[in-house]
């Protein structure tokens, strides 16, 4: 049995078995032919032979071109080039609001650039397709699919298709395009043609012939009409400086041929990441020109390599011994327009045998450089370059801002350096992109984080400020709308509470995050269409109403009775609002919570702000008036035994004597204060108080005139982990406007029509990311 340690060593020294393909020796220096000349004069010189290097993706393509490993992706629906199999749903079903526009038109998701993501055949499993988050991608690349010197697509004999081609037509794939289009994501294939053996036979034939390219861009366009694809990705790697010009010739013929045909025409070219520096066949100018490329995919990883005679990141920022993705981009940027760059990033990383234990030091003889991916399951065993870096202590080189890790490997006696990227490294290129206002960027590629999210958590902070409304025609039809925003079908109970008046339902909103159900309005006498239809959808095992007769009548009730799966409808009331809410509280909260707020009952914005942080932190929300605690409130204290108390709201709302009389209800901790010099700086306080900075992903806004949107809001802001702000009806306050650059959240959800939050407001929310 391998120890713990030997475990990790054997994962590393395994995972070339995995992700990367041995190389031939042939392979790592193909020449790409002599200088060419620019049409400013300007003169590229010949590549070196060290950056004439095989791309990861032609290494992973060569390491899988002989699996048949797709049985598990269910039956395929392989047609035909013509008629590629079953047609995906096209048309976008969701799309977040704050997309901006990318190569191809507006972005999905409220993206801010293109996240283009290669998706490679052999990691169409389920696992990673579920992990797949399609809420922060732009576009799919699904990688890959062959290309004949003949300009036939390689799709194989009907009963023994390609890997790549037996991929694309799986019903695996239909699955997972059916759900990208579903939010507006892109999809795309990649054609491939790698000639890394110095042999450019086929490549020079293919191009050379205008009917073979013809018969190209016809397969082609029929592989997107087939299965509603939306343009094609082309990797031809390397491309010599002989084909130059034919190759941007094949791209502005390929282009024109899918407008032609009524297709997916976004296309997208691979590139070295040399090519704007030295002389190769990517014409970097010419392929971004009018009527060629949509974006080039700059392949800005592979800046060391399995051959490297130093170790260090694959994609380092600059570096004092080898030309770096900053080189690169400096150089593109001489040339290409910024809105036609994406640029690639690695989630991979590299290790070799080393001479020392330095930084970047020299490998020593056998290398045994591998490739690993960022995180992975072993077996159930957690691997990858993160795990790694947890084991041997995690490095830093500040000058390619990238981690690294070392240790002595004693089978090896030696040496040995793994380097990779993790958030703090992919932040860095992130905010290089979006510095110089990139396309965006390319993964290579997705599924090697499946596991962890940080990588997930990083798009999104970096790309992603969304800014979406939940509204309705009134405030009963915005409940609805909220509620079919954050909860799915079978919720175990929903809150529903009169839409009048707001004291009944103050409380409802912890304790409905608390049981994981929403909080619903109705009339006093009967049930609005919206919301009868909204449960008939969440199909709730019970129902829960808040208030008598007189805030919601025994009529309604017996109606609510039909839309709970277990026919079960309760009433919580109280003699008074007071009386309601410790209701409320005492048939959700055990004994020993650890926090209760305690807010003003005479009006809403406290208890609306503090319902949420309340709901976060485990804990109810009662209420008092401002000079007395009334009784069933201290009953209610009494049995919760609280460990703290949080009061909202100053001492006008509640006073300094009704703070000292909940001292003597605390188990504990102590009874602290969150308020401000009005409602508004009152639920900023609330906010910086119970939100920390990189918390929240999402921040709900409401109008603090009016109670509705913002009551049905809390258990949606709870669920979400970020804070709930009220607003004013003209401008953001100077607090409000701090307190939202503070929290920095990538997406803001209104809560609200345009009369609630004003379109004005809205414009001055999203004017704090720009």
């Amino acid at each position: 049995m391998l120890t713990r340690r030997l475990r990790f060593l054997t994962l590393l020294a395994l995972s070339a078995a995995l992700l990367a393909a041995p190389i031939p020796a042939a392979a790592a220096d193909p020449s790409l032919g002599p200088a060419v000349t620019l049409p400013d004069g300007t003169v590229l010189p010949p590549m070196p032979a060290e950056q004439v290097v095989p791309s990861v993706q032609s290494a992973m393509l060569a390491e899988h071109g002989g699996t048949q490993e797709l049985a598990a992706l269910g039956t395929s629906v392989q047609g035909a080039v013509a008629d590629a199999g079953a047609t995906v749903q096209a048309a976008p079903l969701v799309q977040a609001q704050g997309g901006l526009a990318g190569p191809a038109g507006p972005l999905p998701n409220g993206l801010r650039q293109e996240v283009f993501g290669f998706l490679p055949y052999w990691k169409l499993d389920a696992a990673t397709r579920a992990s797949l988050r399609l809420d922060l991608v732009s576009t799919i690349a699904y990688f890959s699919i062959g290309v004949q010197s003949d300009g036939n697509l390689a799709t194989g004999p009907a009963d023994t298709p390609t890997t790549g081609w037996n991929g694309w037509t799986s019903s695996a794939m239909t699955e997972l395009m059916n759900a990208a289009h579903a939010r507006g994501v892109k999809v795309v294939p990649t054609i491939t043609m790698m000639a890394w053996s110095g042999d450019y036979t086929d490549m020079s034939t293919l191009l050379n012939d205008p009917t073979y390219r013809a018969r190209l861009v016809d397969q082609v366009a029929a592989l997107i009409r087939g299965r509603g694809a939306d343009g094609v990705n082309v990797d031809f790697e390397p491309v010599p400086s002989g084909l130059r010009s034919q190759f941007t010739g094949f791209i502005r013929e390929l282009k024109a041929g899918l407008v032609a045909h009524g297709v997916g025409s976004y296309v997208t070219v691979d590139t070295m990441a040399g090519a704007a520096s030295w002389s190769s066949g990517y014409d970097v100018i010419g392929l971004t020109a009018d009527g060629a490329a949509d974006a080039l995919m700059v392949m800005a990883y592979d800046f060391s390599w399995s051959g490297s005679s130093r170790a260090g990141g694959v994609a380092p920022i600059e570096s004092d011994f080898i030309y770096a993705s900053g080189d690169a981009l400096r150089a593109h940027l001489a040339y290409v327009p910024p809105q036609k760059l994406i640029w690639g990033v690695p989630y991979y990383g590299r290790a070799w045998n080393t001479d020392s234990d330095m930084q970047n030091a020299t490998v020593r003889s056998p290398a045994q450089s591998v490739a690993f991916s960022y995180y992975w399951s072993d077996d159930g065993a957690p691997a990858g370059g993160k795990v790694l870096a947890e084991r041997f202590g995690r490095r830093w080189d500040a000058a390619g801002q990238v981690p690294w890790f070392g240790f002595w490997d004693a089978g090896s006696n030696g040496y040995r350096q793994g380097y990779y990227d993790d958030p703090a490294s992919l932040r860095a290129k992130y905010d290089m992109v979006l510095a110089h206002d990139l396309a965006g960027i390319g993964i290579w590629h997705l599924g090697m984080d499946t596991g962890v999210s940080d990588l997930w958590d990083l798009l999104e902070d970096r790309f992603v400020k969304a800014q979406a409304r939940l509204a309705g025609a009134d405030r009963y039809a915005t409940a609805a709308a909220v509620s079919a925003s954050t909860f799915a079908s079978g919720v175990p109970v929903a809150y529903v509470a009169t839409g009048a008046n707001f004291p009944d339902a103050l409380a409802a909103g912890p304790a409905a995050a608390r049981s994981g159900g929403p909080v619903l309005l109705t009339t006093p006498t009967s049930l609005p269409d919206v919301t009868a239809a909204e449960l008939g959808r969440l199909r709730p095992q019970r129902i829960v109403v808040l208030g008598g007769l007189g805030a919601v009548s025994d009529a309604v009730l017996a109606r609510l009775a039909g839309y709970a799966t277990s026919g079960q409808v309760t009433r919580i009331a109280g003699a008074d609002r007071y009386a309601t809410a410790a209701a409320t509280s005492a048939s959700t909260f055990a004994s020993g919570v650890p926090v209760a707020y305690v807010a003003t009952g005479a009006s809403f914005p406290d208890a609306l702000a503090g319902g949420v942080a309340a709901a976060r932190a485990g804990g109810p929300v009662l209420l008092v008036s401002a000079n007395s605690v009334p009784s069933a409130t201290r009953a209610e204290l009494a049995r919760l035994r609280p460990v703290s108390i949080v009061v909202l709201g100053g001492t006008g709302a509640v006073s300094d004597a009704v703070l000292a009389t909940l001292g003597g209800y605390v188990t504990g901790g102590s009874v602290t204060r969150m308020a401000g010099a009005n409602r508004f700086a009152t639920a900023v306080a609330i906010s910086q108080a119970s939100t920390a900075d990189d918390a929240p992903r999402t921040v709900y806004v409401a109008t603090g005139l009016n109670f509705a949107d913002g009551l049905s809001g809390t258990p949606a802001a709870a669920r979400a982990n970020g804070p709930l702000l009220i607003l004013p009806s003209s401008t953001l306050t100077n607090d409000i406007a701090a307190e939202l650059r503070r929290l920095n959240p990538p997406r803001v959800v209104i809560l609200g029509g345009t009369v609630a939050v004003s379109s004005a407001l809205a414009d001055e929310i999203a004017a704090l990311w720009d």
